[in-house]
């Protein structure tokens, strides 16, 4: 993807890592090792290393760029203020949140040799909703057993489009920028054991149907591929390989023992 980007264009000014994949599960249970790597590897290390790629792009390039790493408004307050043990989904996006901002600093070094040169600026961000309305969720990994559904509100693709957009133009200093009035409020009182709580139960109550029977699901976890492919083939792109070397894809899906 990265060679077809500078095939066509010569430049990377916008990198967008948005790749990321959902886990529920019941309390007291955790992923089997080899899908909690394959999560990993999804959430936190592609986005690593497209960073890392765009990264080394941009600074050959005269006119710098942007890196936006797709993180959530839960992985600024779970980790470090509920007690409860959140999913697999929010450790590796707090992972990604904390080595964004360690690359931020080299960046921030970077670019003050660049304004002596003349170059403009390379900027990276987090972007953190609160919930979109994408199939995010019919995506995950559930083994709740209940239909899981985004909480309110829940924020239009074009909305968060925009944001991203604003970022682009505008560079605000902050690396972390939450969208939409929950994911603000949430990163304004992340500090506040109480707040924290309360918005972790109100997540937690709200993302799941109890009524909807579902069966267990490893959502699109081995299949994201197979989706992209099967797009590509239906607008008649060409063919771009991105497939990622996870895991072969498993016939048996069996609930996680309890830990």
């Amino acid at each position: 993807m990265q060679e077809q980007a500078l095939k066509y264009t010569g430049s990377i000014d916008v990198w967008i890592n948005n790749a990321g994949i959902f886990d529920v599960l019941p309390e007291g249970t955790r992923l089997p090792p080899d899908v909690e790597k394959a999560v990993y590897q999804l959430n936190y290390q592609a986005a690593i290393d497209g960073t890392q790629f765009a990264f080394a792009c941009m600074g050959n390039q005269r006119l710098g760029g942007t890196i936006i790493n797709m993180g959530t408004l839960m992985a600024d307050y779970r980790l470090q203020n509920v007690a409860k043990e959140p999913s697999y989904y929010i450790k590796s996006k707090r992972d990604l949140m904390k080595e964004t901002q360690k690359i931020a600093e080299q960046i921030e070094k970077l670019n003050k040799q660049r304004e002596i040169e003349g170059k403009s600026p390379i900027k990276i961000y987090v972007a953190m909703p609160e919930s979109v309305d994408t199939p995010f969720y019919h995506h995950a990994i559930n083994y709740t057993k209940a239909e899981l559904i985004p909480p309110s509100p829940v924020l239009s693709p074009e909305a968060v489009a925009r944001k991203l957009v604003e970022l682009v133009e505008r560079n605000p200093q902050d690396i972390l920028q939450p969208i939409g009035i929950l994911a603000k409020l949430t990163h304004a009182t992340a500090k506040n054991p109480l707040v924290s709580k309360f918005f972790a139960h109100y997540i937690d109550s709200s993302e799941k149907n109890l009524t909807q029977h579902m069966p267990h699901s490893l959502g699109i976890l081995y299949k994201s591929t197979e989706i992209f492919d099967e797009e590509v083939k239906k607008k008649g792109l060409e063919h771009v390989d991105t497939s990622v070397p996870l895991l072969e894809i498993k016939e048996d899906i069996k609930a996680p023992a309890p830990q």
